[in-house]
């Protein structure tokens, strides 16, 4: 298992609501075939946690390729920046 860190922005989405968002971010060393474990990293403030839980919410699906991921968020994308952790299983 590998375990790589992304930084979600809030800038650089792109489509609409009726037909979902897509973001492309940078993850260098994940694979296509990786199977990601998502979570995310939450500020020790609460009302900081609690805008970085929302936009985690936002984030419906998580596709990984070579070198990058695909966040896909179906009714609205995030408005909060958030850090998530992938933790992926890799076949051999």
């Amino acid at each position: 298992m590998n375990l790589y860190t992304a930084s979600i922005p809030t800038s650089g989405w792109s489509g609409n609501s009726t037909n979902g968002y897509t973001r492309k971010i940078t993850v260098s060393g994940i694979k296509a075939s990786d199977v990601p474990v998502v979570g995310v990293q939450l500020s020790s403030d609460a009302s900081a946690a609690k805008n970085q839980g929302a936009a985690f919410a936002c984030i419906n699906r998580i596709t990984t390729a070579s070198n990058s991921i695909t966040c896909y968020a179906y009714s609205s994308a995030p408005t909060t920046a958030i850090t998530i952790q992938l933790l992926v299983v890799r076949s051999a």
